[in-house]
């Protein structure tokens, strides 16, 4: 009895010892997944719209729809219908305010109807929204988007250049790549950071380091690159020298009208929603603000695209300005579709809760509202709606309605959850693995059964 007990004493050694080495093999990878994903990523509301000015228009009925994308449940398609009567006996054009704050120049725009009809829209720049998350600080958030306020700012002079003058010849040195290809160029040059700044175009997008004048841009010649150009512009005086440029590319310099310039090459990104209905001069009014404000820090060259992101970074509220023609009391169906993303928030559960938010704020701006449909279809991945500001219904599995007599004090928050609720394993799990982790766990719990199994297995063989 004796030598069979140190034997399976000797064997559960071994065998504890071979659940260690599988422990500490599938730690192994701990580094790889502890950053798979956000804890808490914050984003932006919607809004409705509301008039630019007093107005005989009431809304009717609103019908509010949220369809999320079929492959995210963080992401859905809103589609606000304004069902508009115009109360007086008068023909009006109001002029309608639709807020939008984005995430920068990518960022996907709206697009609005009239019966059905395509409505053209100008889209600017109404400011800076500092408060990013609303859901922890709405109040925050709401002073900075009051309508008031958004209406003022699109009144303000428009900025003029100071520090250059955008109306003068400014030296442009434009330089086309040749072969060889798949080789990074370097260019060197100097300024008189007194004087001067330099702002590159183009295929030059790198920035080295700055001292003393001596700044140094760069780029990557590949077969796309092959034959397109760099553009290195001199705002303030024409102090650029010792520019080295390779002798595969070749080199010219003339002179261009500096606000002619970059207004071609704003104009000139692309043709993305943001410019396609950008009002061009208010966003260039904004672009020679960053720039004036490069001149006054110890940075001697910059990019366009960098100034591109400080604009929209600093104006990252749009407001889309339309108008509507109503008849004497005409009716029409006004309908505006855009994109929102969610809130999304793993810090109390073990799953992604997305939390969705509407600004009702913007409507009590008409004269009258009246009733307010909700309609949700949502993600197959997250079905359920967990929490939510206004009573909805489960209408069937993953759609939920509500439909309110006039518009609500409250406005619409809701979250989507791939549960009916958080239950208490859900926060455990939360509180004890740390997000990134969850495949280490199952891991190791699979590992340990499999070791129980063994073991149990191993045991029975002995006894018999």
């Amino acid at each position: 009895m004796i030598r069979l007990r140190r034997r399976k004493e000797g064997a559960a050694c071994k065998l504890k010892g071979a659940v260690l080495v599988v422990l500490c093999f599938l730690l192994i990878p701990t580094a790889a997944y502890a950053n798979a994903g956000p804890v808490y990523l914050e984003n932006y509301p919607a809004f409705s719209i509301a008039p630019g000015e007093d107005s005989p228009i009431a809304v009717e009925r609103e019908e509010l729809t949220f369809q999320m994308d079929p492959q995210r449940a963080d992401e859905a398609r809103v589609t606000a219908g304004y069902y508009l009567k115009n109360t007086s006996g008068e023909h009006v054009t109001v002029p309608m305010v639709f807020p939008f704050v984005s995430e920068g120049y990518s960022s996907p725009g709206a697009f609005i109807s009239l019966d059905g009809k395509p409505l053209d829209y100008r889209l600017y720049s109404g400011g800076h929204v500092e408060v990013r998350d609303y859901l922890r600080d709405p109040e925050g958030f709401m002073e900075q988007v009051q309508m008031d306020a958004i209406l003022a700012r699109l009144n303000e002079p428009r900025y003029t250049a100071a520090a250059f003058d955008d109306t003068a010849a400014a030296a442009l040195y434009e330089i086309t790549f040749g072969e060889p290809l798949d080789r990074e160029v370097r260019i060197n040059f100097t300024v008189d950071p007194d004087k001067s700044r330099a702002l590159i175009f183009g295929e030059l997008t790198g920035i080295g380091g700055m001292s003393g004048g001596k700044c140094t841009v760069s780029a990557y010649v590949s077969n796309y690159s092959l034959g397109k150009k760099g553009y290195i512009l001199v705002l303030g005086e024409d102090t650029l020298e010792n520019l080295e440029v390779e002798s595969y590319d070749l080199l010219e310099k003339r002179a261009v009208i500096a606000g002619e310039f970059i207004r071609d090459r704003i104009a000139g990104t692309g043709e993305p929603w943001y410019l396609q209905q950008r009002d061009l001069e208010g966003m260039y009014a904004t672009y020679v603000e960053q720039v004036d404000y490069f001149f006054s820090i110890e940075q001697h060259v910059f990019s366009h695209e960098m100034v591109l992101e400080n604009v929209f970074y600093r104006n990252n509220l749009s407001v889309f300005l339309f108008e509507v023609e109503m008849e004497p009391r005409g009716s029409t169906n006004l309908v505006v579709t855009y994109p929102l993303f969610a809130t999304i928030d793993r810090s109390r559960s073990s799953s992604y809760i997305n939390t969705f938010a509407y600004i009702l704020n913007p409507a009590r701006n008409f004269q009258e509202f009246g009733h307010l449909d909700i309609h949700i279809e949502l993600n197959p991945s997250a079905p359920y709606i967990i929490e939510s500001s206004i009573p909805l219904e489960a209408a069937e599995q993953g759609v939920y309605t509500a439909s309110l007599a006039g518009l609500p004090h409250e406005d619409l928050v809701f979250s989507t959850y791939p549960k009916k609720e958080v239950n208490f394993i859900d926060r455990t799990a939360a509180r004890i693995i740390p997000p990134g982790f969850e495949i280490i766990f199952a891991g190791l719990g699979a590992a340990v059964f499999l070791a129980l199994i063994a073991w149990s297995l191993y045991i029975k063989r002995r006894r018999a």
